[in-house]
């Protein structure tokens, strides 16, 4: 099972490098709800869809 800090990691490097590509700026308020929104998301995937999280671990 992936870990909680990767879960986050990965998403929060797509989502910069999506800004970065885009040349946009990003809020660190935005940013910092955003990394407690996936926080959320990963112990509800954890409680309710562990599998989700088995399958992530498997594509690297």
């Amino acid at each position: 099972m992936i870990a909680k800090d990767e879960y986050v990691l990965k998403r929060i490097k797509s989502t910069v490098n999506h800004h970065i590509e885009k040349k946009s700026k990003l809020n660190p308020d935005s940013l910092m709800n955003y990394i407690e929104q996936l926080e959320f998301d990963y112990d509800m995937e954890k409680a309710y869809r562990p599998e989700v999280l088995m399958k992530e671990n498997d594509n690297e």
